[in-house]
């Protein structure tokens, strides 16, 4: 792709690209909804025998997926961004390596809240299934802005992959190859492809979407606390394989 103009028509190209990385993020925490279920039978059984509070347990799952997330997002970064040529500014590098690694906690905590309200394998995947629908519905790719129908805007302005979508495609588009005038009109190459998706095209609302994905992040941390904490116990999504249910101790 690095060989291709510097067009509105090839930017479509680069865009999808950069929604992708955003895909693989998404898709790679729901590993978090099996392993939290998984694990609620042992989280009960301590925490009732005074081990430990909801939120210390909380707040070291969440210290320890931060390794985690530093590898998917400098491996992704490292194999795909000069592979396919996005921006080459070693800033531009970094601010994307950057914003996966949001986008993964991101996602990460929102299978974990899911996982935290269903307490059930087959009601937290009709949960995730639906909230997955409408991030990509409402992420500003699939259906950007300007043709969601007025009464869903607020599901726009909510959707985490909304802010991640235009934190990296403001980091790319941008960038210096990207403000050569267009042929299409008196606007720049960059401008005219994120205003084709209805993106901003200042430099700044990058920073403001890595915010606003942290404060998400704190956010599904802080409900997963208090479902884990005031919700009754569910066991039937741990399978016998697992678990021996005559030989374990819940209460």
């Amino acid at each position: 792709m690095k060989t291709y103009p510097k067009n509105e028509v090839y930017g479509n190209l680069y865009q999808s690209s950069l929604f992708y990385a955003l895909v693989h993020m998404l898709f790679n925490g729901t590993s978090e909804l099996s392993l939290l279920i998984f694990r609620l039978p042992v989280f009960y059984k301590q925490r009732g025998n005074l081990f430990y509070r909801t939120w210390s347990w909380t707040l070291s799952t969440w210290i320890l997926q931060i390794p985690y997330s530093i590898v998917e997002a400098v491996v992704w970064t490292c194999v795909v961004y000069y592979t396919i040529g996005f921006a080459p500014a070693v800033g531009r590098f970094f601010r994307y390596m950057l914003l996966l690694f949001w986008v993964h906690q991101m996602a990460l905590s929102l299978f974990r809240v899911m996982a935290a309200l269903g307490r059930d394998m087959i009601i937290a995947n009709t949960i995730s299934s639906g909230a997955l629908m409408i991030l990509f519905l409402l992420g500003g790719f699939v259906v950007p802005k300007d043709m969601i129908k007025p009464w869903w805007a607020w599901g726009y302005w909510l959707s985490p992959l909304n802010y991640g979508q235009r934190a990296i495609s403001v980091n790319e588009f941008t960038a210096t190859r990207w403000t050569k005038p267009s042929t299409l009109g008196t606007d720049t190459v960059g401008h005219n492809i994120l205003k084709s998706f209805s993106l901003p095209i200042e430099d700044y609302w990058y920073w403001i979407s890595l915010g606003v994905l942290a404060l998400y992040t704190l956010f599904f941390n802080i409900v997963t606390t208090l479902a884990l904490t005031y919700l009754n116990r569910k066991f039937r999504a741990i399978s016998s394989s697992y678990y021996d249910f005559n030989q374990c101790k819940f209460f």
